[in-house]
């Protein structure tokens, strides 16, 4: 509601003190809603996937390979429930991965915080491959609910049918 001075003709004091209020509450709205979208784009911006794209190995020998997910920036911590190394098949399903792999913290410590995960580098040590393992890959960094960052390979077994 408006005051009105009587005096000068103005709107008194307590309608600007009002229409500052909601004018906070609309910016601190807004505020709220592009920290979101930012926050979402600086996981998408500074979360860098390495991995090889091409691999060779003969049926029987062994694959060796690293792949590294990285944040630079500090204020985004590398969570390892959000990495995820899928097989993807023809028909566009994911499956299961038929390797294993290690994954090892790289850590940096700021000066008098706690050490925080700035990534993880995983190491794949496979003997014996078999034409199983043959196939297209997708390594994938982010919340299931929103869009992952995602980097694909390709694992060619040599002496097996190419699919």
């Amino acid at each position: 509601k408006a005051v009105v001075s009587t005096q000068s003709g103005h709107y008194g004091r307590g309608y600007f003190f009002i229409l500052a209020m909601k004018f906070s509450n609309v910016l601190a709205l807004v505020a709220v809603v592009a920290l979101t979208a930012a926050w979402s784009g600086l996981l998408h911006q500074h979360v860098k996937i390495s991995v090889p794209t091409h691999m060779i190995v003969g049926e029987g020998g062994d694959l060796a390979f690293r792949f590294k997910v990285m944040s630079h920036n500090e204020t985004i911590t590398i969570n390892a429930t959000y990495l995820q190394v899928t097989k993807v098949s023809g028909n566009g399903t994911d499956e299961e991965v038929p390797f294993a792999y290690t994954l090892t913290p790289k850590m940096k410590n700021e000066t008098g915080d706690s050490p925080r995960i700035m990534g993880y580098v995983g190491k794949v040590n496979e003997k014996n491959v078999t034409c199983e393992l043959q196939g297209k890959y997708a390594l994938r960094y982010g919340s299931p609910e929103k869009k992952r960052k995602q980097r694909k390979f390709r694992i060619r077994v040599r002496g097996c049918p190419k699919h």
